[in-house]
């Protein structure tokens, strides 16, 4: 991995430039964490200013100085990867490069991410200062009880769910909000589905949503949801 500090000062960059500098370094160590088999943009020999890679990051840090604090980087480079690495194409991903940080997809991508992120780090915060379920994850949950009561005619099923995944409803109505990421968090046939099919069409990660669950939750769960266990 590069040496951001050697290079900074071997190149006399400036205040702008070093950050440019930071964020191509949070690109190529994430983007090889999610996508190992890629072939990632890398430094070579001279000046990284030059590459493609470091405009790119210095774009991004021109244009977005002031709406995104110097901490965030870390996670709006996540938020990039996290979505599209949850995008199918013809049974595929898209093709991820480095120019995926930029742009109005780019900030909308954020945006949507960054939603999500907080909502799950409050309730976090709550729930670990409470130890009792998070009234607004037991609504939630019970919502979407009801939505797949309408959506199953209130014969709920796993083949029935299994087909609701196959032709796309699923992901599509998580991410409308009619079903509560907190559902699949906890589901039994969610953990099923996913050993038989490939997680690709989520705009987020799940797992963000795991510590949000206390004993209390899972136990509500399981009332409202007994016919899956």
């Amino acid at each position: 991995m590069i040496d951001s500090k050697k290079l900074a000062e071997k190149y006399k960059m400036d205040e702008l430039e070093v950050k440019a500098l930071n964020v191509c370094q949070i690109w190529m160590e994430m983007s090889k964490k999610l996508f190992p088999s890629y072939n990632h943009n890398k430094f070579g020999k001279g000046d990284p200013r030059k590459t493609l890679m470091f405009k790119v990051c210095y774009k991004l840090i021109r244009e977005t100085s002031g709406f995104i604090g110097d901490d965030d980087y870390p996670l709006y480079v996540r938020a990039q990867l996290d979505i599209l690495k949850h995008i199918s194409l013809d049974k595929g991903h898209p093709l991820i490069e480095v120019n995926c940080l930029v742009g109005d997809k780019a900030w909308k991508r954020w945006k949507l991410w960054k939603k999500k992120y907080d909502t799950t780090v409050q309730i976090r915060s709550k729930t670990a200062t409470t130890k009792v379920n998070n009234p607004k994850i037991i609504e939630a949950l019970r919502k979407t009880k009801e939505f797949f009561s309408l959506q199953f005619e209130n014969k709920p099923s796993y083949e029935k769910f299994k087909e609701f995944e196959k032709d796309g409803s699923l992901y599509r109505y998580v991410n409308f909000g009619k079903i509560s990421p907190y559902y699949l968090v906890l589901s039994p046939y969610f953990e099923k589905l996913s050993k038989e099919c490939v997680m690709q069409k989520m705009n987020f990660d799940i797992q963000l949503y795991k510590t949000g669950i206390d004993e209390a939750t899972l136990e509500h769960f399981k009332n409202l949801f007994i016919y899956e266990f």
